[in-house]
């Protein structure tokens, strides 16, 4: 559909886009962050963690959401005074409580009123029910506003697929080798390890599964890439009478399933 408008400002509106798309995946980050926090701080006698450790973890755990990060070989630090065992069930434990928490969510839909000026942000948020709605006025070639409409099911779908990122301890799991590389694991190195038990490095899996849906051994099907779409159409405001159009962005987030 025509936007009616300058290819100038449908381009800052797609950037505006992207860095709510970023801001959406981070707020993701914060929430990871607090949940972790909170198995933490209700099983901290279960494993003796002191305080800082909590806080560590949680942090550790949570940034390794940021596909970058994985790119980067993170090693583990290990918890003071805990077998190898206790440490992967530590991660693993406080990852599936997460991912019970998000199934439990209702799949968001967000509506985001956006600035596609390049002036101020002055704006009001409204929380109802669990939608958040963020109303920025603008009047830039005659466009009121620019609207997001966004649904996202990407991160229910991870939680189904119930990955996990833990250390690799030897005698843990059911392989010593990365089976997309054939290289075997580094003690404390961290893996990826599927609901169907398979262990892989973090950069094989994520160039794996650029390309692939399901797992290289068993090819259980697995949620792990996101595939967004972005639609654009404009209206005309019919609140004010005055003809001006508004743009309106709606965004899906799913899993690559294909």
């Amino acid at each position: 559909m025509s936007l009616l408008c300058s290819s100038e400002l449908l381009k800052h509106a797609s950037e505006k886009v992207h860095e709510y798309l970023k801001e959406y995946d981070c707020d993701e980050m914060v929430d990871q962050y607090r949940i972790y926090l909170l198995y933490l701080e209700h099983y901290k006698q279960r494993y003796l963690l002191e305080k800082n450790e909590i806080r560590r973890i949680a942090n550790y755990v949570s940034m390794l959401s940021n596909q970058e990060r994985w790119l980067q070989n993170p090693r583990w630090e290990s918890i003071p005074n805990s077998s190898n065992i206790t440490q992967y069930q530590i991660l693993k434990e406080m990852q599936l409580f997460y991912y019970e928490y998000v199934l439990k969510r209702k799949v968001a839909e967000n509506h985001e009123f956006v600035n596609i000026n390049q002036g101020g942000r002055s704006y009001k948020e409204i929380y109802l029910n669990s939608e958040k709605f963020k109303l920025i006025e603008i009047n830039k070639e005659d466009i009121h506003y620019a609207e997001i409409i966004h649904t996202d099911s990407f991160y229910e779908s991870l939680a189904a697929s119930k990955n996990i990122k833990v250390p690799y301890f030897h005698g843990i799991f059911l392989h010593n080798e990365c089976a997309i590389c054939g290289e075997e694991f580094e003690e404390g190195s961290m893996v990826l390890e599927l609901s169907c038990k398979h262990v892989f490095h973090f950069k094989c899996s994520h160039f794996w599964f650029k390309e692939k849906t399901s797992c290289a051994i068993c090819r259980k099907q697995v949620a792990f890439a996101q595939k967004i779409y972005i639609k654009w159409r404009s209206v005309v405001d019919d609140e004010d009478h005055s003809g001006r159009k508004n743009l309106i962005c709606t965004i899906s987030s799913k899993a690559k399933f294909y």
